[in-house]
């Protein structure tokens, strides 16, 4: 039993080998958790937890809620939580981490559910404790509130395809064939692609996007390097201007200038991290003017230019590996 007051911090040090996809399945049968009863820990990685079978309590700060097979929480790193009851039910948790993982979004966030295990926000940063230990900032309590509740639900058949799914990836990564990385990251994607499109989403029908709205978006998540106009963008929703710029914004929190900067800004953290792409080929592809505004825009929301950026994460990569 732990105390709910304890910090864990979770790491791929343990879990992943040096030069291997950044993946690991970890499954905790049923009448085998009494012992992580209440182990409040957060991760240097993301998460996705299946239930498998079985039910318990998921805590986040205060706040609990029940948990039954077929949830799936989406978890980030950040967010301390914990599990009671864990003896009652059977998990698989399947751990990726973000910025190391050099997988394609493509048209990923034209399925309403893929920002969930992708968000389109920047990682808390990695802090090294005076114990030499990584730990990430920890995130508001509001935000943390967001991962309590599952993020998706699987009918049975649902959960029986996805913990196929995901036994075959265990068994990949602990194989020893040639290409087992490659044939591991196609099985992660497969796992992700049924997660988003299948998994029934549990958010308020209100929240949900209209369709001439979730026209635009789909349009605006595949050419934000692109300059519509306002025009262009109502005339494409088959709305007046006005009305349009007043749902958009109702249904999506953000103006379509928010919108489109933070698609770009997404784009830009992915081809920082992971490609070796000058900084001003980044600013034409995300849709910057130039590398000048590009680089203003950056620090504005990072507090630190493209360059430094992606020498910080190189560093917590190294830090990370030792």
């Amino acid at each position: 039993m732990h105390t709910i007051n304890e910090r864990n911090i979770e790491n791929f040090t343990w879990r992943v080998e040096l030069g291997e996809v950044p993946i690991f399945v970890h499954r905790m049968p049923i009448h085998e958790g009494k012992d992580r009863d209440f182990y409040l820990h957060d991760h240097l990685f993301s998460e996705i937890a299946i239930i498998e079978e079985g039910e318990g309590v998921h805590h986040i700060g205060n706040s609990s809620c029940r948990i039954t097979a077929g949830d799936v929480l989406v978890l980030h790193p950040g967010v301390l939580h914990a599990y009671s009851h864990s003896d009652d039910f059977a998990i698989a948790n399947v751990g990726y981490d973000i910025p190391r993982l050099a997988m394609p979004r493509l048209d990923g966030y034209d399925m309403l559910n893929f920002s969930a295990l992708f968000p389109q926000t920047q990682p808390p940063e990695i802090l090294k404790s005076p114990e030499g230990l990584l730990m990430p900032v920890s995130r508001t309590e509001q935000e943390c509130q967001k991962f309590l509740k599952p993020a998706f639900h699987l009918n049975p058949q649902e959960l029986q395809h996805t913990c196929l799914l995901i036994q075959k990836l265990q068994n990949e990564l602990s194989s020893k064939l040639p290409g087992k990385n490659l044939q591991a990251m196609a099985l992660f994607m497969t796992l992700v692609i049924g997660l988003a499109r299948t998994g029934q989403k549990l958010v308020p029908s209100s929240t949900r996007y209209s369709p001439r709205i979730a026209i635009i978006r789909e349009y605006l998540n595949k050419n934000f390097h692109l300059n519509p106009t306002k025009e262009e963008l109502a005339a494409r929703a088959s709305m007046s201007p006005r009305n349009f710029f007043r749902i958009f914004r109702q249904e999506t929190g953000q103006t379509v200038g928010e919108y489109i900067r933070n698609l770009r800004i997404q784009r830009a953290y992915a081809l920082l991290m992971g490609t070796g792409m000058p900084v001003a080929e980044i600013a034409w592809k995300c849709g910057f003017p130039n590398s000048n505004h590009f680089s203003r825009f950056f620090k504005s929301v990072n507090d630190c230019t493209p360059l430094e950026f992606r020498n910080q994460k190189k560093h917590a990569d190294i830090l990370q590996k030792r």
